[in-house]
């Protein structure tokens, strides 16, 4: 290997990227390209990346994290409400168990993908 094709590779990062869910469903949207899909990162490396993935699952199933999450849930109901204004706000109890079961479908069809990725890039 060069030195120019390590320098190439150095600077590839990592995204993990989870879907939408479907606007008035609850249900993950994957029919949107992975250019429209949710970015976290970039992370230096796609074992990082699949670290924070199972990381993110686990929280997830954390009841300790739940109780700490429920005190952001105006924040959290915000940004819906943000990202979809037209849609119905989900009552409260939503968010005690049925977001917590969705938000780990979710979490299970996300994936590690290199920056580089020419799925990424706007069509």
């Amino acid at each position: 290997m060069n030195l120019r094709h390590a320098a190439a590779l150095a600077l590839v990062g990592w995204y993990l990227v989870t879907p939408h869910a479907l606007p008035n469903s609850r249900e993950p949207n994957l029919s949107l390209p992975l250019s429209q899909w949710v970015r976290r990162g970039p992370l230096p490396s796609k074992s990082d990346c699949e670290d924070r993935r199972s990381a993110a699952l686990r929280q997830n199933d954390d009841p300790a994290q739940r109780e700490e999450m429920k005190k952001q849930l105006p924040s959290v109901r915000a940004e819906i409400q943000r990202e979809w204004p037209n849609q119905k706000m989900p009552p409260d109890s939503y968010f005690d168990k049925d977001y917590w079961d969705d938000l780990r479908r979710i979490l299970k069809l996300s994936q590690c993908i290199a920056s580089d990725d020419p799925r990424l890039k706007e069509k």
